[in-house]
Parts: C-alpha cells; sequence; structure tokens
C-alpha cells in the first residue's frame, strides 16, 4: 500500500480531476485506518516521520484535511483533525517552516471557523466568574490567540475556590490547567 501522503495527494488529484470514484475509493480507505478520540482528535497510527520528503506528520496531517474537507462532506472528521494539528503544536513543536505553513493553512481555511473573537469559556472560581479579557492586576490576556492567565495571591485564596466550573458555548477546542503553588520549610 501507499503512505498516507501520496493516498490524500492521488486522493485530491483524482477529486480535482473529475474522478469521484477513485476519489472516494481512497478517502474509504484512509477513514477506515483512522483513530479517533476527544482529547487527541482524529489520526493515524502509521503517520510517523523518517528520511524521507512525504514522511511529514504535520505536512500529511494537513494534507489529509485538505482532502476530507473538500471531498469528505464531513466538517466534524475535519475538526477533530485539526484538533490533532493542534495538539502536535502543544505537546512539542510543529517541527519545520514548511509544517507550520502547511497546518495554518489547514487550520485556517479548513473545517469550522476557530478564529472567533469570543473563545466563548466561561469560568468560574468560587463565587468569581473570571473576565477573560480583563486588564486587572494578576491578569494576563492575548487579543487574538485566546490565552488567558489569572493569578491570585495567598491572602485571597479562600476554602470556596475549591470549586471550579468551566463552560465553552463555542466551537473549537479548548485547554486549560490549575495549579496551586505554596511554599514551605524543606524540613516539613
Amino acid at each position: 500500500g501507499r503512505g498516507l501522503f501520496t493516498q490524500g495527494m492521488i486522493g485530491l488529484w483524482a477529486g480535482r480531476s473529475g474522478d469521484r470514484k477513485t476519489s472516494s475509493a481512497i478517502l474509504k480507505s484512509v477513514r477506515e485506518k483512522a483513530l479517533s478520540n476527544t482529547e487527541t482528535g482524529m489520526y493515524w497510527r502509521d503517520n510517523t516521520g523518517g528520511f524521507y520528503w512525504h514522511q511529514a506528520p504535520v505536512e500529511t496531517q494537513s494534507l489529509l484535511i485538505e482532502f476530507f474537507e473538500e471531498f469528505g462532506n464531513d466538517s466534524k472528521s475535519v475538526d477533530q483533525m485539526k484538533t490533532w494539528l493542534l495538539k502536535q503544536k502543544q505537546t512539542q513543536s510543529w517541527p519545520t517552516s514548511r509544517a507550520t505553513a502547511d497546518a495554518v493553512y489547514a487550520l485556517l481555511l479548513r473545517g469550522g471557523d476557530w478564529l472567533q473573537t469570543n473563545p466563548g469559556v466561561n469560568i468560574t472560581v468560587g463565587e468569581q466568574t473570571l473576565n477573560l479579557v480583563s486588564k486587572q492586576p494578576d491578569t494576563h490576556s492575548e487579543a487574538g490567540t485566546g490565552y488567558f492567565k489569572k493569578s491570585w495571591n495567598g491572602g485571597e485564596i479562600t476554602p470556596q475556590m475549591g470549586n471550579v466550573s468551566i463552560s465553552k458555548s463555542t466551537t473549537g477546542p479548548a485547554w486549560g490547567a490549575l495549579y496551586w503553588q505554596y511554599f514551605e520549610h524543606l524540613d516539613k
């Protein structure tokens, strides 16, 4: 069998040339090999790096996103595949300039629109509902990226703050973490 990248290229070429039969057969074959879960998105176990130019996981995933978007009629799968791309960036990095360009193209132009100005995330800590675009002290947010950080000092922390509620009303993934940092003498 041909590798995923080659299958994606042939499938795109066939579909764009009007050979929907070949394109559909390749799409079906590729889809059957896919793995999917809510945390990592949709991906392929054999999409791994190697010595040759076509053994590039990020570029391959980006090409398959383009293929699924054009001929798969399946925006849910496309969005799950975009989640995998973002997880690669979150846990390591996109390895090359070409990988980065391909990934950005796939994320911006394919599937659902994830670059909404309103992230649609609501966070409540204890009795406080956080303002995600606030310029309050101990708060940091970045326009366009959705990045947000809020800190509290020791005297501000109450037992009720152990109750955290998070909801999301818009499409696209969101990641977050909550840390409790404290200092103690070494002998304790």
